[in-house]
């Protein structure tokens, strides 16, 4: 996946600017071990199944984390058809 700014993919998404608190949110779910790339996967999926909310988009990465799924597996596998 070609490399850009996360927030701004958001935005895009949500067709508004984040607030300060989402940001951090994205954050937090980085310092969990996700990377930009699981992330924006998980917002695909949102996106995919018409459920974009931050709430919503965590569910689908604790979802992956609790299957013990190893990231890259989950961009590789499970969600292949998202690219």
């Amino acid at each position: 996946m070609e490399h850009l700014d996360i927030y701004h993919i958001f935005q895009c998404e949500f067709n508004r600017l984040l607030t300060p608190l989402e940001k951090e949110i994205i954050d937090d779910w980085k310092k969990e071990g996700f990377s930009d790339d699981t992330i924006i996967k998980a917002l695909k999926q949102a996106v995919y199944n018409s459920a974009v909310s931050f709430r919503y988009i965590y569910k689908i990465l604790q979802s992956w984390k609790s299957q013990e799924t190893n990231n890259d597996d989950v961009q590789e596998q499970d969600l292949s058809w998202l690219d």
